[in-house]
């Protein structure tokens, strides 16, 4: 990943943090958004992440499904790699959200509109 992709991951991974989600939720989210079709080493790896804040940042979009894997054979012997890829629209991932944590706060709104520029 180059430097200006990761900058618009990092942003885009910033507002959702400001939004109230996770850290390592939003850096999920913000990368799949912007490269869908990846495995969990690679959001790993480009995201500076651990693989347990990986595993657990999944889990946790997966239980709400807003994310899905499939499982695909390597070439080689060994286990199938999981490709993760978002399963909702960014939207719709937002209004659901901020529907759960809905508080008649202001910030929100602001926020969603600088999402909605640089997506």
């Amino acid at each position: 990943m180059n430097t200006q992709d990761y900058e618009k991951v990092k942003i885009l991974s910033e507002y959702l943090i400001n939004l109230g989600f996770d850290k390592n939720v939003a850096k999920t989210i913000a990368y799949l958004f912007y490269y869908p079709d990846r495995t969990a080493r690679d959001i790993e790896f480009d995201m500076e992440m651990r693989q347990p804040e990986v595993s657990v940042a999944l889990q946790y979009c997966m239980k709400r499904n807003w994310t899905k894997n499939k499982k695909e054979k390597k070439e080689t012997k060994g286990r199938p790699l999981k490709i993760h890829k978002l399963n909702k629209s960014l939207n719709e991932i937002l209004e659901e959200f901020i529907s759960e944590r809905q508080d008649g706060n202001i910030k929100y709104n602001e926020i969603l509109e600088k999402i909605k520029e640089i997506s």
